[in-house]
């Protein structure tokens, strides 16, 4: 079984098969496995805060807010990364046709998702973070997808 596994990251990483992928007709660039793990913690912790660090369309936002607006509509998502939402593999932005970024959502701007410039690594970022976010939580759930050194 851990062959078949291994077998099915490969060819999904060394192929790109995460260019198809979507979430609303939004570029989420998400191995479906990993996405049908991530649901099931959320719904099961059901934080009232995520802090997404690594951004990249923004599709990763829009995909977590899909289940906190169910289990709680006040909720709220922090995405950081150190450049501005985009899609950095715009050669392979063909093969995901109609999609958008994460900033075309409608749910984008409806006071949920709050997008952050800068490092994690930086005090005043963790400081903010702090203050307007993490201390009003009860429940924090941090997801780290930047670093991608495995």
């Amino acid at each position: 079984m851990d062959d078949i596994a291994f077998g099915y990251d490969v060819g999904y990483d060394q192929n790109q098969i995460f260019q198809y992928t979507s979430w609303m007709g939004v570029f989420c660039q998400q191995d479906p496995s990993d996405a049908f793990a991530i649901q099931d913690m959320l719904w099961r912790v059901k934080p009232d805060l995520i802090i997404e660090i690594g951004s990249n369309t923004g599709g990763g936002a829009i995909f977590y807010a899909t289940f906190m607006k169910v289990y709680n509509p006040n909720g709220k998502i922090v995405t950081l990364d150190v450049k501005e939402i985009s899609n950095w593999n715009v050669r392979n932005s063909e093969r995901c046709v109609g999609c958008v970024l994460a900033t075309e959502h409608p749910w984008w701007g409806d006071g949920m998702i709050h997008f952050i410039k800068g490092r994690v690594t930086d005090k005043a970022i963790q400081d903010r973070i702090e203050k307007e976010f993490a201390s009003k939580a009860k429940t924090v759930l941090v997801i780290e997808d930047a670093s991608h050194r495995y």
